[in-house]
């Protein structure tokens, strides 16, 4: 038993700290702790409605109260990039632009 009570003194025992290794059985007992946990609290919380009642949307200050849907963008750039995917092309310019199309 004094294994176990090592275990639940440091669960997280790191392999890199000098000191001997965690099993995988421990990881997992861990994992499902967790997971049990975290199952829990879900369905403790899971009774609450969204959106609470009495909730009203308001208007983001930022945004103009004129803009239009599907309006346009205009942002300057040296040169024309050659995808607005930014995961596909990383620079500023793409990065602007990609993050303008998705807000």
């Amino acid at each position: 038993m004094a294994g176990l009570s090592s275990w639940l003194k440091n669960p997280f025992h790191s392999p890199f700290s000098g000191y001997r290794r965690c099993s995988m059985k421990k990881w997992i007992v861990t994992a499902w702790i967790t997971f049990g946990i975290l199952a829990a609290v879900s369905v403790v919380r899971s009774d609450e409605p969204f959106p609470r009642s009495g909730y009203r949307p308001v208007t983001d200050p930022i945004a103009s109260q004129d803009a239009e849907k599907g309006g346009t963008l205009s942002i300057y750039g040296g040169q024309y990039p050659k995808s607005f995917n930014y995961y596909l092309d990383n620079n500023s310019l793409t990065s602007e632009i990609f993050g303008a199309m998705y807000e």
